[in-house]
């Protein structure tokens, strides 16, 4: 028998090689996008592989796995690394512990080690290496994990510690490391941190800009673990050598690094005069003939101010006058030159980090902006972006106090048309300055209208107004289409004027459903200017007017003197046309949007309709989500959508007997799952109807299959409660075979949710000890050796919830049963004495 299953082996592994290489050959494409597409195929069929084979063809499979990722990281072409690279990124989402087992994984890391220096120069290879590394240390390998971070700390600092070998490449790629692997294992790392800051500093003052960068990455990631204060002196020490140096990439590399080290020492700073050292040291840089040193001195700055606010705002110099006006008058100084932009950002920080000290700079901080945006030509300009940011923050900081001087520069801010920075500049200034809320408020409303339907929006009753004359005042002078033009004639408009429509009709309905419009009707204007975008061309388009009308018609927005049957009706015109879109994202996205704040007016006979249409959409991801929709509509108008639920319910039963067809299986059980937990009410009646349909996908061949059962069974335990306990007997053994498998992390996690329902539910705590003699063992070993944190918060707090056991009774449960011949010999001497 064994020589005959060699022919099948032989060609189950031909097989598997054929399809392997050609997975990996894919992932070796040049563009980014295709090799992730490449990588999800490779998971997708090692996932399936994983579950359909056992033992030594499982073993053979992994081995056959290994020898392709291997050779594409060892291959000269960086295409090849990258895609071996990809590849260990989506293998590492597989579910499947032959796969992913402590030594693969270990493995795996080693591999790695030659798409690093001294074997790879490209950055490209380099920086997703160590992307790679810090998930694989993330992941935890059990007791390997430590020989995993020692393998690539003690590389990295050999490369840092051996300061003669001249390769910006080695240290560029140790700081990237390090960073990582602080960041994914701080416990197992935390004795590598002093050596690391004996040597970053080589790093931090690294002739190359990106390299600096990646350095005072590493501190700060080091700084973040670290509380013992003996070190910081030296770190102090080795900063102001910096300082002290004349080169930009020293100094430079000094202001990123005393920026983490302000940040990241606690009350140390308070407790030294390094902070007043640092604000000397910026005084110093703050004119530097380096334009890279002086942009980091203002992020020191904000830095400094954040950290200490209070002492950055007194502290006062030898010559008597406070850092904090100097600074600040310096900053006002650069707003008008190229540095505006830097400058205005430094300011908006400034104002959040020292709040009411801004007072007295806020007029010549406004008449800078006002006077930089009539340099400005375009909102995509930088320095529009800054202004509008530090126009937001002072009115935040500054509240009311900001009347004056904000008032000018509105009309300013207006006349650069709708952006996305004007927006959350605008949205600050009517939240905190509440004279200017209905200003402001009009004034969006005219520009969102003027994109979408070509003029100034009109309150609801208000008489006709000279169009012209308003949009003239409204209208942005470099505005080149509308949505009213695109629905229109789309298809005879030049490609790029066609994505500047659309960019600037998405803006227009993201800023209508993100800002405040207390007092504004909108539901006529969802009406008017929202519902025809149903119709464009543009997916794009459409999927925005979906999510912005259901956000429209939520109260408070939509309750302002209108009429909840309008609501309810603009809903059902929505429905209608989203439902019956070509797209699932649109049809998703109508769906999705529905909140309970909707459920009043979803209750309504007309609008549940159309979502009763959408319970058999064939979109699976759409059926879901109306799923858990109807289901919170079942208080509201429960004699209209119970029988709804009830005839899915049965449909849902009957489709799990279509054995053929495991897909409709497996979506028909995760529907099951998520119809119970949405509506309690409507599955409660059906337990035993539903178990008998549940009870053999349980053990279901397909692991989909299984799984779905599974989560729908926790879902039926959780809603039944005591209904369940005549199933425990059946339940418990499977469940506990379930939490057995070590080959799936899903599966156990999914069979402890379940058990936990059922033990909650029903109400029968301690007793299965007894019953089942394994079960305590077996939670046992889940809370000691569980392979996530996740299942052994789950194993601990099942076995609470199962209750306590009596000492005696658990040893007797732990002692091996005795044998037949040790029972047979105990009873020998009694038999021979009564003779």
């Amino acid at each position: 028998m064994a020589a005959r299953a060699k022919p099948s082996e032989a060609a189950g592994s031909a097989s598997a090689t054929a399809d392997l290489q050609k997975l990996f050959a894919d992932l070796k494409q040049r563009e980014a996008e295709p090799r992730a597409e490449a990588g999800q195929a490779l998971q997708r069929y090692v996932s399936r592989m994983g579950r359909k084979l056992v033992n030594e063809e499982l073993v053979e499979f992994v081995r056959l796995l290994n020898n392709e990722l291997c050779a594409l990281l060892v291959g000269k072409s960086k295409y090849e690394n990258l895609g071996g690279i990809e590849a260990i990124r989506w293998l590492l989402s597989v579910d499947n512990s032959a796969v992913n087992s402590e030594i693969n994984l270990n493995m795996f890391g080693r591999y790695l080690l030659n798409v690093l220096p001294p074997f790879a120069t490209d950055m490209d290879v380099i920086i997703e290496a160590t992307n790679a590394i810090g998930l694989l240390a993330s992941r935890g390998m059990g007791p390997l994990t430590q020989k995993f971070v020692a393998l690539h700390a003690d590389k990295a600092l050999e490369w840092l510690e051996h300061t003669s070998v001249r390769s910006e490449t080695k240290r560029h790629a140790a700081a990237l490391i390090l960073s990582k692997l602080v960041t994914a294992q701080p416990a197992t790392f935390y004795s590598y941190v002093p050596r690391v800051f004996k040597h970053i500093f080589i790093v931090i003052h690294d002739p190359k800009i990106s390299v600096r960068e990646a350095g005072a990455e590493t501190l700060r990631s080091c700084l973040m673990i670290w509380r013992e204060r003996s070190l910081y002196p030296g770190l102090y020490h080795s900063i102001e050598k910096g300082f002290n140096d004349s080169r930009e990439e020293n100094v430079h590399g000094s202001l990123l690094a005393a920026a983490e080290f302000i940040e990241h020492t606690g009350a140390y700073i308070s407790e030294t005069n390094y902070f007043e050292s640092v604000c000397d040291a910026v005084l110093e840089c703050k004119d530097n003939r380096s334009a890279l040193v002086r942009r980091a001195a203002l992020i020191l700055v904000n830095r400094l101010a954040s950290v200490r606010p209070a002492a950055f705002v007194s502290y006062q110099l030898r010559t008597g006058s406070l850092y904090a006006d100097i600074i600040l008058n310096h900053v006002l100084k650069l707003t008008q030159g190229k540095e505006r932009a830097a400058a205005f950002v430094c300011l908006g920080n400034l104002a959040t980090a020292i709040t009411g000290s801004m007072e007295p700079y806020m007029d010549r901080i406004m008449s800078e902006a006002q006077s930089t945006l009539k340099k400005i030509k375009s909102s995509s300009d930088e320095a529009f972006a800054a202004v509008c940011h530090c126009t937001g923050a002072l009115c935040e900081a500054l509240g009311p106090r900001m009347k004056r001087p904000v008032g000018p520069i509105l009309d300013a801010l207006f006349e650069t048309g709708l952006s996305l920075p004007l927006g959350d500049c605008l949205r600050l200034v009517a939240k905190h300055v509440p004279e200017y809320q209905r200003r402001v408020q009009r004034c969006i409303l005219d520009l969102v209208s003027m994109i979408l339907i070509e003029r100034p929006y009109s309150h609801p009753g208000a008489p006709a107004a000279d169009v012209k004359k308003l949009a003239a005042e409204v209208v942005s002078k470099d505005k080149k289409a509308s949505a009213l033009t695109l629905v229109k004639k789309q298809r005879d408009t030049p490609s790029a004027i066609l994505e500047q429509a659309i960019a600037a009709t998405t803006l227009a309905l993201r800023t209508l459903r993100r800002f405040e419009f207390e007092g504004h009707p909108l539901v006529q204007f969802v009406q008017e200017a929202i519902i025809p975008l149903l119709s464009c061309e543009s997916d794009a388009i459409r999927q925005e007017a979906v999510i912005t009308c259901t956000c429209l018609c939520i109260p408070p927005k939509s309750s302002y003197h209108c009429d909840p049957a309008t609501i309810a009706n603009v809903l059902a015109q929505l429905l209608s046309l989203a439902i019956a879109d070509g797209k699932v994202a649109v049809r998703r996205a109508a769906i999705e949007s529905l909140t309970p704040g909707h459920d009043l007016s979803l209750s309504k006979v007309s609008v549940l309709q159309k979502l009763f249409i959408c319970l058999y959409d064939p979109s699976f991801e759409m059926r879901m989500e109306t799923v858990t929709a109807v289901g919170r509509l079942v208080e509201k108008n429960p004699a209209y959508v119970i029988p709804a639920l009830r005839r899915l319910l049965r449909f849902l039963l009957a489709s799990l007997d279509f054995k053929d067809h495991k897909k409709s299986e497996q979506e028909s059980l995760q529907i099951l799952g998520r119809l119970i937990a949405a509506a309690p009410r409507v599955a409660k009646p059906y337990v035993n109807i539903i178990m008998q349909s549940l009870r053999p996908k349980i053990s279901h061949s397909s692991f989909q299959i299984s799984f779905a059962a599974f989560n729908a069974l926790a879902n039926l335990a959780e809603v039944a409660g005591p209904d369940m306990k005549p199933y425990n007997e059946t339940l418990f053994p499977i469940l506990l075979e379930t939490l057995k498998d070590q080959l799936s992390v899903s599966r156990r996690e999914i069979g402890l949710r379940c058990l936990a329902a059922l033990v909650q539910g029903t109400g029968d705590v301690v007793q299965p000890y007894s019953r089942f003699p394994g079960l305590l063992d077996t939670l046992f070993t889940i809370v000691c050796e569980g392979r996530t944190a996740a299942i052994r918060m789950e194993g601990s707090r099942i076995l609470g919830t199962l209750g306590a056991l009596d000492p005696y009774k658990e040893k007797l449960l732990s002692a091996p049963a005795p044998t037949a011949a040790a029972d047979v010999r105990a009873a020998a001497p009694a038999n021979s004495s009564l003779e």
